[in-house]
């Protein structure tokens, strides 16, 4: 039985595991993701050597701490109260927080306590997402326990993606899971500071093709069909899921697309 990720994240693709897993390759050396978010994947397929990264810090300080320490980041995030005023309280002293476990502490029950497991900052850097509602059930501490041994087989970067995405080589496996192409040109610090933007979207199409040429095996999962851009790959629609959104009337239904430049194994 996979392992279920500890965070809440936008764009998590827990629900597509099952379409994700087909569409892997039959077998690869080393695993790369390099937009890890809650790393969805990684925890179903549990690789041998691996290499997670992401742009937010926090997100990267999180994992760090947890392998390292899971009783007592957990033990910090379960001790605050789950309601709307140690939710506010929590995210004040999040800003000002030093201590790398407290920081862990504080953005896991962030996470698990905000709207929809957004991760949102304004242009101070500070975390600005409202208390949510129907709240999941907070992960119990054996299934926290093996999630924290599972990323202690991986190494864990917070870099670019175009870091990540060139080092991996003939026979490696890379995960691309970008951020969604927004709805609008505004950009509302989704995932935080330096997290990619629409715009960037030509770079990562570039770094995959040069990975490509080097023998490694690439799937990508993005709101928008990229084979315009990867001609020669396997493009197909995995799933349809809806944007996140407050307003229920603009949750509107998005097209999940995969491209893979391996043989499909769906056929």
């Amino acid at each position: 039985m996979h392992l279920k990720p500890v965070l809440r994240w936008a764009g998590s693709k827990q629900r597509l595991l099952p379409a994700l897993a087909m569409r892997m390759p039959a077998n690869f050396n080393r695993y790369f993701e390099p937009f890890a978010g809650s790393a969805s994947l990684f925890f179903a397929v549990r690789p041998e050597l691996a290499t997670l990264s992401d742009i937010n810090a926090e997100l990267v300080n999180f994992y760090k701490v947890l392998r390292i320490a899971p009783e007592e980041v957990y033990r910090r995030m379960i001790a605050i109260p789950r309601t709307e005023h140690a939710y506010i309280e929590s995210r004040e002293e999040f800003a000002q927080a030093k201590d790398k476990f407290e920081r862990a502490a504080l953005f896991w029950y962030l996470n698990r306590h905000c709207f929809n497991g957004l991760f949102r900052t304004n242009q101070k850097g500070k975390f600005n997402v409202p208390y949510g509602s129907k709240l999941p059930p907070l992960p119990e501490w054996p299934h926290v326990k093996k999630c924290a041994a599972r990323l202690r087989r991986a190494s864990i970067r917070n870099e670019d993606f175009q870091a990540v995405v060139n080092a991996a080589g003939e026979g490696d496996f890379i995960y691309v899971d970008p951020p969604y192409r927004r709805t609008s040109t505004r950009n509302r610090g989704e995932y935080g500071l330096g997290a990619m933007l629409d715009q960037e979207m030509s770079r990562l199409v570039d770094s995959v093709k040069s990975a490509s040429d080097r023998g490694a095996k690439v799937l990508i999962s993005y709101n928008t069909d990229l084979s315009g851009l990867l001609p020669g790959w396997n493009h197909n629609v995995v799933n349809g899921r809806h944007l996140i959104s407050a307003d229920p009337l603009k949750r509107v239904r998005i097209n999940e697309y995969t491209s893979f430049n391996y043989p499909s194994r769906t056929a």
